[in-house]
């Protein structure tokens, strides 16, 4: 479907049969709302991916994607309050959600709040297997995020 074709880096064309679908009144769809609203922040159209996010908001309340995919695009635009408390929504939905711990610890960087949030991502990582796919991370494994986090911890620490 789109998610393999999206995956296999044919944006262009996720972008345009995406926008077909949600023209089209599949618009009530957070799955499509929410795959547009990602490429568009990958090209940098922040307000755009925002309207889109809180329009998949709207219809599903309590969809954690969006809420973590907006914490992300108001981070990208220094709205940083904004970023924490749409942070907060997903950890309130799914505390085991690591990519937002993992977001809050870059946000509060080089504070012992950061510290705490980058042993939260790693407590909700060993849950886990290595080889899983996390949530929200774009493809990367939980072991390999699990080592990423641990060298940016131990580099504050050292510091």
């Amino acid at each position: 479907g789109l998610q393999k074709l999206y995956n296999s880096g044919r944006i262009e064309e996720v972008e345009e049969l995406t926008q077909r679908l949600i023209d089209n009144g599949n618009s009530k769809h957070p799955g499509y709302l929410l795959l547009l609203a990602r490429i568009k922040a990958n090209k940098g159209l922040l307000q755009e991916a925002e309207r889109l996010c809180n329009k998949a908001i709207d219809f599903e309340k309590v969809n954690t994607e969006a809420h973590y995919l907006l914490a992300n695009v108001y981070n990208e635009q220094g709205k940083t309050r904004d970023a924490i408390t749409s942070i907060n929504k997903t950890l309130f939905l799914d505390p085991d959600f690591s990519m937002a711990h993992f977001l809050l610890g870059n946000i509060a960087n080089n504070t012992l709040d950061g510290l705490k949030h980058y042993n939260n991502a790693l407590k909700s990582l060993s849950k886990l297997n290595n080889e899983d796919l996390v949530a929200g991370s774009d493809g990367l494994t939980a072991g390999r995020l699990s080592e990423m986090i641990k060298s940016i911890r131990d580099l504050q620490i050292n510091r």
